[in-house]
């Protein structure tokens, strides 16, 4: 076997060209091309080392998301790229491990990385849609680049992580919604989910009882397989945080989805 590595920019003409050759690969995942595509255009791609592969008869047997990013991009990239090799090593190509965001927080040094990582996707992905949403095609260089601009976040997962363990509440779900009612009222925030967590008396607190009582009944659910999703956890706590800052009563905490949009936070300093 005779392989040759070199460093070689590959143009959007030179990726359509390989592509164009239909080598045997697994099915692309669009969100992956789209991702890639995305740090391409805004320069946040990175030269990490990881090269594209061709076998000995110059066939793309590796990298065909990252050569499809760069047609969808329109940005010539520079890549690793290694020639030759036996089109057989494909059946043991890309089974590692792949590194998460809470892997890349923990290198940084952060603590409580995987519930920092899930806060700092649902806030992100919460701020452009309405609504948290965990299965995005965020790269990590930009959710990265999020966090560098929002490190406050780091104090709301601090903050609940102990009560959101304790009634079962995931932690970087009530970190991200802690954080958006920080950003409205930190005070307020702290007390909101001081007494949802501890159950202890505050004014008007009969809003936050009914929704401490919920989640503790989806906690002793989950032995049977029933759980609260994510995104109808948040719009319960919206709404229990909405009853509580208005003075209002709450006769069920609920939220239909079917018949009404995600809830919006109020804001308390503009009652």
């Amino acid at each position: 076997m005779n392989l040759t590595l070199k460093l070689m920019t590959i143009t959007p003409a030179m990726a359509q060209a390989i592509l164009d050759q239909d080598a045997p690969n697994r099915p692309i995942k669009r969100h992956n091309i789209e991702r890639y595509a995305n740090d391409m255009t805004n320069g946040w791609w990175r030269q990490t080392g990881e090269s594209i592969v061709f076998d000995q008869d110059g066939r793309l047997v590796q990298g065909q998301h990252r050569i499809h990013a760069v047609v969808r991009s329109g940005v010539a990239i520079e890549f690793v790229v290694v020639c030759g090799v036996d089109s057989v090593a494909q059946d043991v190509m890309d089974t590692g491990a792949r590194r998460s965001l809470g892997d890349q927080l923990a290198r940084r040094g952060e603590k409580n990385c995987n519930a920092l990582a899930s806060a700092v996707l649902l806030t992100k992905t919460w701020d452009e849609n309405g609504k948290p949403h965990a299965n995005s095609g965020v790269s990590h260089v930009e959710l990265l680049q999020w966090f560098t601009d929002h490190q406050e976040i780091r104090d709301s997962v601090t903050f609940v992580h102990t009560f959101a363990r304790k009634m079962g509440y995931p932690s970087g779900l009530a970190a991200a919604v802690h954080y958006q009612m920080s950003r409205l009222s930190p005070l307020d925030a702290d007390e909101f989910w001081d007494v949802l967590g501890t159950g202890k008396p505050a004014v008007n607190s009969q809003p936050i009882r009914l929704l401490r009582e919920r989640m503790i009944k989806d906690l002793s659910a989950r032995d049977r397989g029933q759980t609260l999703k994510p995104v109808y956890r948040a719009a319960l706590t919206i709404r229990s945080w909405n009853a509580w800052v208005t003075g209002a009563e709450l006769g069920l905490v609920k939220w239909l989805p079917q018949r009404s949009e995600f809830p919006v936070l109020i804001n308390p300093n503009d009652l």
